[in-house]
């Protein structure tokens, strides 16, 4: 079976079935780097897993040309031309644009699910546009907090992690989108700081929301959660539908002033910066393309995974710092590894 493209707004899809606006989707992008791509690859078989009898339908939003693979023919995929909603993070201030359905829950390609999104999407009954997080009226986020919001007369904003948006669409919701929109072009005058070079979606579509009374969903842990905010190592069984991620005692938190709860048990599991290229990511990635995709038994798989995946890091791990001490006393300190997110300098 093919995989429909679902084109926004000039190609329409072969199958007229599928070109209903379904009620309730997930929507993840991956533009630019085909790294966005192969995460992406992996957040839809996790999806996928869970849904396979679900009415929520799954779209990638792309501007590459890379076909999915079969295992995915359920996906349905949106294509799009470069830069066509600007550039780095930009593209997520147009997602009351790019939205599939009546309700799309927007996730980002470095997430892994591990459970049912019926109540995700319950969770934000009522909202317009939402996120998982808090309200904040000082404090830093990409720069000064209270300066931004007296610079836009509220006197609070959401602070969260964008690895996750709700939107519905509504009037509001294309209301809090050309907001931020407009506010990007003001990005530096409203004291807010560039993420990686470019600036950062989550200030703009926080005032965006602020100035339009959209309010955040609390930050409980269950819905989503980033390895980021925890000093314990996260455990993560996709096919067994667990995650947990927990500050472990005598360990300082890594974001104290996040207030993050100890202990979360998600259904969204967000691999920001690194994470997505270490375990327990690489692992299940390669579990869900053996199970799925080659159909392997997922005992198999997961002894494989453990071996060709989890070993390997860990010995390399164990040996770096066994030998970082001397190899610093004798080199110094090695320069910091460009992320593989990053654009490629010219």
């Amino acid at each position: 079976m093919e995989n429909s493209n679902y084109s926004l707004p000039k190609t329409r899809p072969a199958d007229p079935a599928r070109d209903v606006e379904p009620a309730r989707a997930v929507l993840t992008l991956a533009l630019g780097k085909p790294i966005y791509f192969e995460m992406a690859i992996n957040l839809a078989r996790s999806f996928l897993w869970w849904h396979r009898n679900s009415d929520i339908r799954f779209f990638m939003a792309t501007d590459l040309t890379t076909k999915l693979p079969p295992d995915l023919s359920d996906v349905r995929t949106i294509r799009l031309d470069p830069g066509q909603f600007g550039a780095g993070f930009s593209s997520k201030l147009h997602l009351d644009k790019l939205a599939p359905a009546r309700e799309t829950l927007f996730v980002d390609a470095d997430c892994l699910c591990v459970g049912n999104l019926d109540d995700v999407f319950e969770r934000f009954r009522g909202c317009d546009v939402s996120v998982v997080g808090r309200e904040e009226s000082e404090g830093e986020l990409f720069g000064d907090i209270r300066r931004r919001c007296q610079a836009v007369g509220v006197p609070a904003v959401p602070r969260f992690c964008g690895g996750l948006y709700f939107v519905r669409k509504t009037q509001v919701s294309d209301a809090v989108f050309a907001t931020a929109r407009e506010l990007e072009t003001r990005y530096e005058a409203l004291g807010m700081i560039r993420l990686r070079g470019v600036p950062n979606e989550e200030p703009l579509i926080s005032l965006g929301m602020a100035i339009h009374k959209q309010h955040p969903v609390s930050e409980d842990g269950t819905i989503k959660a980033e390895p980021m905010f925890f000093s314990g190592q996260t455990k993560i069984d996709i096919f067994e539908g667990k995650a947990r991620l927990f500050n472990r005692s005598g360990r300082a938190k890594p974001f104290p002033d996040w207030n993050i709860p100890d202990e979360a048990h998600p259904v969204i599991v967000h691999f920001n910066c690194e994470f997505a290229e270490q375990p327990p990511y690489t692992t299940e990635a390669c579990r869900l393309r053996l199970v799925m995709r080659d159909h392997w038994p997922l005992l198999l798989a997961t002894v494989y995974a453990q071996l060709t995946q989890a070993l390997p890091f860990w010995v390399s791990q164990r040996f770096k710092n066994i030998f970082r001490p001397i190899y610093r006393y004798c080199f110094g300190v090695r320069a910091i590894r460009p992320s593989a997110r990053l654009p490629e300098s010219k």
